[in-house]
């Protein structure tokens, strides 16, 4: 709560009042004639009742209209601030409230966030409103009686002495109007009635997330919200009373894991919280790791030096300055991470999968010119071919890390760069390739994550030693070799001269970014968190952790770096009680149960979905990682041995020490966005086709209506409106299904077609169509009288086509549907990689559906641990239970002629797959409860991973079942009696004729 004074409280009988976090209300304005604003409390009171209504009334010289804009609901900002103006001025006159009667003219707004937008986009406005959001806007803010607001005059409002908790004196409490502080501060409580707390594990449990959220790490966690985290001295009186709430001491312990705070930038956080929840769950003991992002790398050294993080990640090492004024305390600098800068580019004349070549004088030119041309000499003089001299259009990005690697590499050519005026700044990388992929003669420098999954022409170098090198793996290592054998400091030493950028070798790309780790090299004082912290850089150093910077984007650090980061991390001391091992298994002991999957990116969702699940309930650690990548790179990781399995679009039939099976079944569904339509719309393979060619163009078309007829009476009909086909760009295995089954042998030549269509991952269609790059696009594109075809189970928000098979009959899309295509066709020996289920026969079977398959090579992994954890992912994937977690689930038979080929995997006798994954003998029914859930797709993500982790944690044996289907079968199976789901997740409430289905039981809804 925020107000200790309500009587309910103070009459409780034993309360504490433990102050959580501090608030600050600041008073925001707009104005253009002035960026420094002092204010009386008179001023104050006088623009917000209505007294002044323009700014000379205020400040002398300063014109226009003052437009105050407040809150319009009950809330604390509200009351603290007119609690501020009741006891300092003597003409305010509404007094103290959370929603005081505010005069007329007032813009009325219902959260800080619009305040604060309708400040910074209206000048000669003000408000008040919270500190954390005023500055995460970028507002000017007020000085009040000549004090500026900061954390300091925050904390200055804090008394020396402040009432213990469970002190009555709370009763009276207020930090509004403290002497040479900020006058406008407050706490927020949490307030325990210690006489309803039970002595069990429930009060156990309360007191321990008590110690959690007055501690360092729970308060660090404040300032990622824009709050002020408690003064050590505020922390310390807290925990005189939570220390003595009496429950049993001992089950106290249980429930308090070891914490690490880690500050770090946004450029790295995927991969650190990637990191931060392999190790937790590696971990034997509890261990919980929180990351919080900040933009200005000041800001995250800053945590550093005033120890409330135990380990930061930022791009560049600590200055000299700040090494220096270190003094005794000695921090270890650790590269853990690259990265790199590519520069896509675009040029009229030039196909796809084509490069040009530039220095650091071209870009330096391009980039600092404001009239930049193709055939500028310097450009020119490396590229001979290209022939046009029309101008550049030329972006950069707005990501620091990128930019600064960026100047840095073109400062090595010329020093006084700076970017030219028509440099179009965009703030996020992957908007920026989409932008040069639709400019034609444009150029820009971006995070080479950003390029990783699009067709976008990538210029080459050339480097320090003059070879024209191209991004890649190899070209970044190798750069990174080349500074450490040019010569790194160690760990403990200054690492401010240090730079990755430019560096020599005949293979090293000259634009590469680093993120480092800096830690104390004595943690004695920091007992078993020493030793998390310790085992923690041992696991991010490891190769399985490292290998894991490859899925988030980043690449791996060469063995020379990790050799040298391995000595700094051996050099950290603990105190004599505290052990690693506690918490990490040595990389020594794991490196043979690391499951590297390679496969394309439709796939990604599943697998890593299954990864989560498998490694949170093996008995043993086990670490997966999942690689996107096309089908065939994928089935070649196999094939070198880089990947333990693969997942692709094909079955490998070519060599016999490959185990292949079916491994998902997946449909392809025509979405369309039709309003008023009542029954769904009905499509066959000519109409679709005439539809993507663009021969038929509008919804009235006769050959829609026709075959439609309650199409008639909707507006897209009605005004005539046009078809807007939305594709996902090619190439996609889908295009490729799609334009076979257009390509069938139905295909007749005549008025309304032009020929056989050519089966392609990138159909020639896509010339006549919108096209995007992702899924979420087209979703967003798909407007009023939009058609799309995406895979089956990507959204619930659209209604999909009924398609016409090859029996003539018109059948809908379902989980039963698919499968019967696979049971009709389903053999256990597949004649060869031809096989398709496209169009087969049978008046149930729906016409669009298709296997993914799993790869394995068993010459590479059998007889092995390796092997033992492959086997036994593979086993967990054709579990019923895996299979509930995929669109459509597949049909027994296929399931058990699946497991007869994974048991073709042999083991040596000291290693077994049942190590990793378990399975409880078929000929035995499970003994423990079993809860039975359905829900949406939308939610088939989070759910499992939520149900496997209760699962693995319960004491009691217990399965949690969540099938996912569409919204309307999953809230009949919530509504059926006998229940067939027990629980229904989905994204909107029941409506009241499902509740009153309920008959005499109730629903609890709870927003998850």
């Amino acid at each position: 709560v925020r107000d200790p004074f309500n009587d309910d409280v103070t009459q409780s009988a034993s309360p504490l009042h433990l102050p959580v976090f501090l608030e600050a209300v600041v008073i925001a304005y707009n104005h253009p004639q002035t960026s420094r604003l002092n204010l009386n409390t008179q001023q104050i009171a006088d623009i917000f009742q209505g007294n002044a209504r323009n700014w000379t009334d205020i400040i002398q010289g300063l014109a226009g209209e003052i437009k105050v804009v407040v809150r319009s609901t009950s809330n604390f900002i509200s009351y603290v601030f007119t609690d501020f103006l009741d006891a300092a001025e003597s003409q305010w006159t509404l007094g103290k409230s959370s929603m005081p009667a505010w005069p007329s003219g007032v813009n009325l707004v219902d959260s800080d966030e619009e305040a604060a937008s309708f400040v910074s986009s209206t000048p000669y406005s003000i408000t008040f409103l919270d500190y954390g959001v005023a500055r995460s806007y970028n507002l000017k803010l007020a000085s009040i009686n000549n004090l500026n607001v900061s954390v300091s005059s925050i904390y200055d409002a804090i008394p020396s002495a402040l009432p213990l908790p469970s002190s009555s004196a709370w009763g009276s409490f207020s930090l509004v109007n403290q002497e040479n502080a900020w006058p406008i501060t407050a706490f927020s409580y949490f307030i325990v009635d210690t006489k309803r707390i039970s002595r069990d594990e429930n009060g156990a449990a309360l007191k321990a997330f008590l110690k959690y959220v007055v501690s360092n790490l729970a308060q660090s966690v404040t300032q990622s919200w824009g709050l002020i985290p408690l003064p050590a001295s505020v922390e310390n009186n807290n925990l005189v009373s939570i220390n003595n709430i009496p429950v049993d001491s001992s089950i106290t312990a249980n429930y308090l894991a070891t914490s690490l705070h880690i500050s770090g930038s946004t450029f790295a956080a995927h991969l650190a919280e990637t990191w931060a929840k392999a190790f937790e769950s590696l971990s034997p003991l509890p261990l919980k790791i929180t990351y919080s992002t900040y933009d200005d790398p000041n800001q995250i050294v800053g945590q550093f030096l005033q120890s409330q993080s135990e380990l930061i990640e930022t791009e560049s090492p600590l200055s000299a300055d700040t090494f220096n004024s270190l003094g005794g305390r000695r921090v270890l600098t650790i590269p853990v991470a690259l990265g790199a800068v590519a520069i896509p580019f675009n040029i009229a004349s030039i196909g796809p999968n084509s490069t040009i070549l530039l220095n650091s004088t071209a870009l330096a030119q391009i980039f600092s010119s404001t009239t930049p041309r193709l055939g500028d000499p310097v450009f020119r003089a490396l590229n001979t071919s290209v022939v046009t001299s029309a101008s550049w259009t030329v972006y950069r990005s707005s990501t620091e890390v990128v930019s600064d690697a960026f100047i840095s590499y073109v400062q090595t050519s010329l020093k006084s760069f700076s970017f030219a005026s028509t440099v179009v700044s965009v703030s996020s990388d992957d908007e920026l390739v989409q932008l040069i992929l639709q400019t034609p003669n444009s150029i820009g420098f971006v995070d080479a994550r950003s390029i990783a999954d699009v067709n976008v022409n990538l210029a080459s170098l050339l480097n320090r030693d003059g070879k024209v090198v191209s991004l890649s793996s190899s070209t970044i290592a190798s750069a990174a070799t080349s500074v450490f054998l040019q010569g790194l400091p160690p760990g403990d030493a200054d690492w401010s001269t240090v730079s990755f950028i430019n560096s020599q070798g005949p293979s090293s790309w000259p634009l590469l970014t680093i993120s480092y780790f800096v830690v104390d090299q004595d943690l004695t004082s920091k007992g078993d968190q020493g030793a998390a912290i310790k085992a923690f850089l041992q696991f991010v150093i490891s190769e399985q952790a490292q290998s894991v910077s490859e899925t988030a984007g980043l690449k791996s650090l060469p063995e020379e770096l990790v050799d040298l980061n391995r000595k700094s991390v051996d050099s950290i001391v603990l105190s004599s009680s505290a052990d690693t091992t506690t918490f990490f298994i040595p990389p020594s002991n794991f490196d043979s149960i690391h499951i590297r999957i390679s496969g394309n990116l439709e796939r990604q969702r599943i697998a890593t979905t299954w990864i989560n699940a498998f490694v949170i309930q093996s008995p043993n650690p086990v670490l997966a990682s999942y690689y996107v990548e096309s089908s065939d790179a994928a089935r070649n990781d196999v094939i070198r041995g880089s990947a333990s399995l693969a997942f692709v679009d094909t079955l490998e039939t070519n060599a016999s020490s490959f185990v292949s099976f079916p491994v998902t079944l997946n449909a392809i569904a025509v979405y369309y966005n039709l309003s008023g339509l009542i029954s769904p719309l009905r499509l066959d393979w000519k109409l679709l086709e005439s539809i993507l060619y663009g021969r038929i163009r509008t919804w009235n078309d006769p050959s829609i209506t026709n075959l439609n007829p309650s199409l008639n009476g909707t507006d897209v009909v009605k005004r005539n409106s046009p078809i807007e086909v939305v594709l996902l760009s090619g190439p996609r295995y889908i295009h490729l299904l799609m334009s076979k089954y257009l390509n069938s042998t139905k295909f007749v030549s005549g008025n309304t077609t032009t020929g056989r269509i050519i089966p392609s991952t990138t159909p020639s269609y896509l010339a006549n169509v919108t096209v995007v790059n992702t899924v979420e696009e087209v979703l967003n594109r798909l407007g009023a009288g939009a058609l799309t075809y995406l895979e089956y189970g990507v959204t619930d928000d659209f209604p999909f086509a009924v398609l016409k098979n090859k029996a003539g009959t018109y059948i809908s899309l379902t989980p039963i549907s698919a499968s019967a295509t696979a049971l009709r066709s389903f053999s256990p020996i597949v004649p060869s990689t031809e096989f398709s289920l496209l169009d087969q026969d049978g008046i149930s079977s729906y016409p669009l559906v298709f296997y993914s398959y799993a790869l394995v090579d068993i010459n590479q992994v059998q007889r092995t641990s390796h092997g033992a954890a492959t086997k036994a992912f593979l086993l967990y994937t054709q579990s019923s239970y895996a299979q509930s977690l995929t669109a459509i689930p597949l049909p027994d038979p296929i399931l058990d002629s699946n497991i007869q080929k994974i048991q073709t995997i042999q083991l040596d006798t000291d290693y077994t797959s049942n190590s990793y994954y378990p399975p409880a003998p078929p000929s035995l029914p499970f003994s423990g409860t079993t809860i039975r859930g359905s829900g949406t797709h939308f939610a088939s993500s989070i759910v499992p991973v939520w149900a496997a982790a209760f699962e693995a944690q319960s004491p009691y044996p217990v399965k949690v079942q969540f099938a996912p289907k569409d919204s309307g079968s999953a809230t009949t199976d919530f509504l059926n009696s006998p229940r067939t789901a027990y629980f229904l997740v989905t994204e909107s409430p029941l409506s009241t004729q499902d509740v009153d289905k309920l008959g005499g039981s109730k629903a609890v809804q709870l927003p998850v």
